[in-house]
C-alpha cells in the first residue's frame, strides 16, 4: 500500500510537471482556444492526476509480468498510451471543430510518450520484488530453494522427484 501511495504521489507530480512543461511551455497554450478556460481550475486538474496516477499504478501493480522493470513500465505505458492517448485523440478528432490532423498526430506522440515515461517511473517505485531481487512469483523456480525449504529438485517429503513424497528413496 505505501509502494502505491509513493507511485501515486510522484505519478501527480510527474504527470502535472510533464503536461505544464507540453502544454504550457511548448505548444503555449495554443491547443484548443475555442474551448478551453482562461484559467484552469487547479483543485479539479489536481484531483484528476492524483485519480489517474492511482488508477494506473493499481492496475499496474496487479497485472505486472515477470519481466525487468524498466521493460515491464515500457511495455505497460505503451499499451496505457494506446488506451487512453491514442484512442482518445481519435476520438476527439472525429467529434471536434478545433483539432487537425497535424495537431492531432502531435497529441497521439506527446499521450505516448508521458505514459511511457510514467509506466517506467510506476515500475521502478512499485516494483514486484520480495527484496531479493526476484519477482514474487518466481520464487518457487530456482535459485536455490524450493518453496518447502529443500533443495532445488528435491520433493516436499525428503525423498527425490518423481519418488513418493515421504518414502526417503
Amino acid at each position: 500500500m505505501k509502494k502505491l501511495l509513493i507511485a501515486t504521489g510522484v505519478g501527480t507530480i510527474l504527470l502535472f510537471a510533464l503536461d505544464y512543461i507540453w502544454y504550457g511551455l511548448i505548444m503555449g497554450g495554443s491547443s484548443g482556444e475555442c474551448c478551453m478556460r482562461e484559467q484552469p481550475d487547479f483543485l479539479w486538474l489536481i484531483i484528476s492526476y492524483i485519480v489517474f496516477s492511482l488508477a494506473f499504478a493499481g492496475i499496474y501493480d496487479r497485472t505486472a509480468s515477470k519481466t525487468e522493470a524498466p521493460m515491464r513500465g515500457l511495455n505497460f505505458g505503451i499499451w496505457m498510451g494506446l488506451l487512453v492517448s491514442v484512442s482518445m485523440t481519435i476520438m476527439w478528432y472525429s467529434l471536434s471543430t478545433n483539432m487537425d490532423m497535424a495537431g492531432s498526430i502531435k497529441e497521439m506522440v506527446y499521450g505516448m510518450v508521458k505514459y511511457v515515461i510514467l509506466g517506467v517511473a510506476v515500475s521502478y517505485l512499485i516494483g514486484k520484488t520480495t527484496g531479493d531481487g526476484e519477482c514474487p512469483d518466481d520464487r518457487d523456480r530456482g535459485t536455490g530453494k524450493a518453496t518447502g525449504g529443500g533443495e532445488r529438485g528435491k520433493a516436499t517429503g525428503g525423498g527425490e522427484r518423481g519418488k513418493a513424497t515421504g518414502s526417503g528413496e
